[in-house]
């Protein structure tokens, strides 16, 4: 969740009744940004990856010219 506002500001702005609730609410949002995370790095990594075997090729090609 967001680090400067604490938990149990959130608990009552969302009307919850318990401050547990919120706490599940905030471990499926961190769950949830952590998996999207990795998502987005694994795509980046994939992304570059064939960017640098196309550039290998592309310097290999013009070496042999």
């Amino acid at each position: 969740m967001f680090s400067d506002i604490d938990i149990y500001t959130v608990s009552k702005i969302m009307g919850h009744l318990s401050v547990a609730i919120t706490e599940i609410y905030a471990n499926l949002i961190n769950k949830k940004r952590d998996e999207v995370a990795d998502i987005i790095n694994l795509e980046i990594t994939e992304h570059d990856i064939e960017r640098k075997k196309e550039l290998g090729k592309i310097l290999k090609t013009n070496v042999q010219k």
